[in-house]
């Protein structure tokens, strides 16, 4: 088995549960009991085992994808992005994304403005546009169709 048989086809999480049922040593008053404890045991302490060598394999293809990452090409996006709740309130959210050439993303700022804010929003996309030279800039500020 490996780490990888935890994750299900839908899902980028997975789990393992382990669950360990003992009794007292002292509750026990026969023998048979007593053998069926001690194999109960040794099969715990088997499949922990292999739940520690699932885990070294994680670890170790963890410390594969930090180093892929670290040398892989990317690039950044600056974006400012106007969003309608459903209860009517506007929010203006400006980010920097980093995307690398495999289309891993990872937001390095993310600053919500409400829609009162929306000139300070503007004023922090601009500003962080010119302490990015060259940085690619998206405006989505229009409002969407649905919107009265």
């Amino acid at each position: 088995m490996s780490y990888k048989d935890w994750f299900r086809a839908y899902n980028d999480s997975g789990n393992r549960r382990i669950f360990i049922y003992i009794s007292r040593p002292g509750s026990m008053n026969s023998s048979k009991r007593i053998a069926d404890a001690d194999k109960s045991a040794c099969r715990y302490i088997d499949e922990l085992k292999e739940a520690i060598s699932d885990l070294e394999e994680y670890r170790k293809d963890l410390a594969e994808r930090y180093a892929a990452l670290e040398v892989m090409p990317y690039r950044r996006v600056l974006s400012i992005i106007r969003k309608r709740a459903y209860k009517g309130n506007v929010t203006f959210t400006v980010k920097i994304k980093k995307i690398y050439s495999d289309c891993t993303q990872i937001d390095e700022l993310s600053e919500t403005f409400t829609g009162k804010e929306k000139k300070a929003a503007l004023a922090r996309f601009e500003e962080l546009a010119k302490a990015y030279p060259g940085i690619e800039t998206v405006k989505d500020l229009e409002k969407k169709n649905w919107e009265k």
